[in-house]
Formats: C-alpha cells, structure tokens, sequence
C-alpha cells in the first residue's frame, strides 16, 4: 500500500464525520497523544509530523499488524491532526481488505484539543485550545 492509498482509505473512513484532506494534515503517534485529561486532549507540538515521503509512512503500513487507526484529534491553525496507531502483530497471515494488505479505518474526536510547546526561555507551556470543526 502506498502513502497516497493510505490517505485516501482516511479521508473515506473518516468522510461521513468530517470533511479532511488528509494529504494536508500532520499527524501524531497515538501514544505521544494525552488522551487521560479531563479537559481537551493535549498533543506535544514537537510531536506532529507532516509524514509527506513514502518512507515517512512505512512504520505504518508495513510490518506484521493487521490493521491501522486514523482519529482526527482536531484542527489548529487551520490544519487537521491525525492520530494514528498501528493494530498488535498478527500471527496469521493478512488478508486483503478492499483489495488492501491493511485495514484502515478512522474516527474523529469530538473534544477539544490543546497543542502545547515549551517556551524555552522559561520552561512554562504556551498551549492553544481549539476545538473540532464538523
């Protein structure tokens, strides 16, 4: 499966819930996301990445895991973020899922969300809450 595939497999997943061009998206691992606060969920600004080479989204979609979850977490300055998680490995074989080695499917977030970076002249976080626009 190419990069190209893959983000057009999200955008469908996701396309009943939200409109998102995900070839305009950055995108985060699902573990460098808080997902435990009881406010907005919270990503690290350092932590988002814009995955643009093929090489970028080999961990991805390569590899022994069944199957790869895209959940659009939010939008800030204009730009969508998009969790992403790889399944557990698989011992059996793959099978092919609309003609693809990989299942992908999406979800989207209804709460809000807060990028957050470390000012490094004092330490403190500066954040900026948005929330997620249907």
């Amino acid at each position: 499966m190419t990069r190209s595939e893959a983000l057009e497999l999200i955008r469908r997943a996701v396309s009943r819930i939200i409109t998102v061009d995900p070839k305009h998206a950055v995108f985060v691992n699902d573990e460098d996301v808080d997902y435990t606060s009881k406010g907005p969920i919270i990503v690290r600004r350092s932590a988002l990445r814009p995955l643009a080479e093929e090489r970028d989204w080999v961990p991805y979609l390569q590899g022994s895991h069944a199957w790869l979850h895209a959940n659009v977490i939010g939008e800030t300055e204009g730009i969508h973020i998009i969790a992403l998680k790889v399944g557990p490995p698989t011992a059996s074989p793959r099978r092919a899922v609309d003609g693809h080695p990989i299942n992908v499917n999406g979800s989207v977030e209804r709460r809000a969300l807060k990028v957050s970076k470390v000012d490094p002249l004092s330490s403190r976080p500066i954040t900026a809450t948005v929330a997620i626009k249907p």
